[in-house]
């Protein structure tokens, strides 16, 4: 077009085209726009000629292919999805790369080594100070002991309420003092009996029956007053057992304070074994940040490190790409984000460098809500499986809408 322009001005021949001869929607047949413009170019063969091959040169925003069946969107351009930049998390210095620009690796696989001694050395006295606490905590723990003690005493308690029930019902029984105030009275009165037998009739009983009858009459006083006795000693068993049960009761108290401690120094022993176990991860983390691995499976496209350099955190050390899953990028009009939102076959479609082109189907897409004020245009992504690895991140790349 602008060879023509040029054309023209060196004729020296006007030409205007008017909006009423060529608008926005004629320019999508360059035959209608021909018919247009053929005043402009009656008798001018050449003229003719280098229009219509302007108008059927594409530019370089206009839309590819355009059917009755497919519609193609063109302007895009390939970048990867899986891609890392990896740096160093600790500073120390390099003792090995174990990697070359080009290698295929796996995720978790090592890249650069660094010098891990003092490393080893922390985490082999962690891993013995977390043994030494869990040790501690299983082998010297007072707990059972403490709950022994306890269950005793509270045996102890249990006994003595039997025992102090026991006593309390002896104490509260007086039929041993009733029987032996009634024996009493008997002997009393036969002992009397026989004193007045005696002085009314000298021979109606002898003089040793009447002592005999006094002595019985004796051993029951003194059984009843034995009787008395042993009912004030059950009662004073009463208020021994009384005692006795506060006695027990402190103990028990004093027993479960012992657990308690017992339980709270078993639960320091526990958050000690907890804290050297998590001071043992510590170590190991710090180990293993001393190899800088790859997040992703990919290929190693840049190394900037080497062996004897030393590294700081952050500092990038490597970059691994993966080109399985890439993705087509890039702005559009309006109207075909609409399209790209209402449609779901769309092809991915790759010019390579033989001029063969490959399409892919799609896996998923973005088009943006957003619309750019100063271009008004949308920008999407659609992303698609490279498995044979023959597309190449920065590739040109076309959706196909059917």
């Amino acid at each position: 077009m602008v060879a023509f322009h040029r054309y023209l001005s060196a004729t020296n021949t006007p030409m205007t085209v008017t909006p009423s001869h060529i608008t926005r929607e004629e320019t999508r047949g360059p035959i209608a726009v021909l018919d247009g413009i053929m005043p402009f170019l009656a008798g001018n063969r050449l003229r003719m000629i280098c229009l219509a091959l302007s108008l059927l040169i594409p530019s370089a925003n206009a839309v590819a292919e355009t059917t009755a069946a497919t519609k193609s969107i063109g302007g895009l351009v390939v970048v990867l999805v899986d891609e890392a930049s990896i740096a160093a998390t600790i500073e120390g210095s390099v003792s090995d790369v174990v990697v070359g620009e080009g290698d295929a690796i796996e995720s978790g696989d090592p890249i650069v080594l660094l010098d891990d001694r003092k490393a080893l050395l922390e985490e082999s006295l962690a891993e013995h100070a977390s043994e030494i606490a869990t040790h501690q905590q299983t082998e010297t723990s007072d707990v059972d002991a403490a709950q022994v003690a306890v269950a005793e005493q509270e045996q102890l308690m249990a006994e003595h309420r039997v025992r102090s029930e026991l006593n309390r019902r002896r104490a509260a029984n007086q039929l041993k003092v009733h029987a032996a105030e009634k024996s009493e009275q008997v002997a009393k009165n036969e002992w009397e009996r026989a004193k007045a037998a005696r002085e009314n009739f000298a021979d109606a009983i002898s003089e040793s029956e009447i002592e005999s009858l006094q002595l019985a009459f004796q051993r029951c006083q003194l059984e009843t007053r034995e009787a008395h006795f042993q009912l004030e000693m059950a009662a004073i068993d009463v208020r021994l057992d009384q005692a006795t049960a506060e006695t027990l009761q402190w103990k028990i108290e004093a027993a479960q304070v012992e657990l308690q401690a017992a339980r709270s120094a078993d639960d320091v022993l526990k958050l000690q074994a907890e804290i050297q176990r998590l001071k043992l991860e510590l170590a190991q983390v710090a180990s293993e940040d001393h190899q800088i691995q790859t997040p992703i499976d990919g290929t190693i496209v840049s190394i900037s490190t080497h062996a004897g350099d030393w590294v700081r955190p952050g500092q990038i050390v490597a970059r691994v790409i993966d080109r399985e899953r890439l993705r087509a990028e890039g702005y559009v009009t309006a109207e075909q984000a609409d399209l790209l939102r209402r449609t779901d076959d769309v092809q991915i479609v790759i010019t390579q460098s033989d001029g063969s082109r490959s399409r892919f189907p799609t896996t998923r897409r973005f088009v943006s809500p957003e619309i750019v004020a100063v271009t008004g245009e949308v920008r999407v992504w659609i992303e698609f499986q490279n498995p044979d690895g023959i597309v190449y991140p920065g590739s040109q790349a076309i959706v196909e809408i059917r």
